[in-house]
C-alpha cells in the first residue's frame, strides 16, 4: 500500500494507471484519450499560404478532439490560430 506522503519515485508509482504516451496529432488520428495536452499550438511566424493554414487548423482541431475529459493547449500569446482558438473558445 502507498503512502500519500510519500514523494519518491516508488511512492508515486502506485498513483498512475495509464502510461503517458507521446504521439504526433496525425499518429493519434481516430484514437482518443483521457488528457491531451498539445504543445506548439500558436500559428508561428512569417507568411503562410492560406492552404497551410487551413491544414494547420485542421491538424490542430483533430488534436483537440482527441480528448474525453481534460485538454491544455500550450502556445504563444502570438499567432494566428491561438487567436482563432481564443476567438472560438470565448464568442
Amino acid at each position: 500500500m502507498s503512502n500519500p506522503d510519500d514523494k519518491s519515485a516508488s511512492g508515486r508509482a502506485g498513483l498512475v494507471d495509464e502510461p503517458i504516451i507521446v504521439s504526433s496529432i496525425h499518429s493519434a488520428k481516430g484514437l482518443e484519450f483521457p488528457v491531451v495536452i498539445l504543445c506548439g499550438v500558436s500559428g508561428g511566424h512569417g507568411k503562410f499560404s492560406r492552404a497551410d493554414l487551413l491544414a494547420s487548423r485542421k491538424t490542430v482541431y483533430v488534436g483537440c478532439t482527441r480528448a474525453l475529459e481534460e485538454l491544455h493547449l500550450v502556445a504563444t500569446p502570438e499567432g494566428s490560430l491561438t487567436a482563432d482558438l481564443s476567438a472560438a473558445l470565448n464568442p
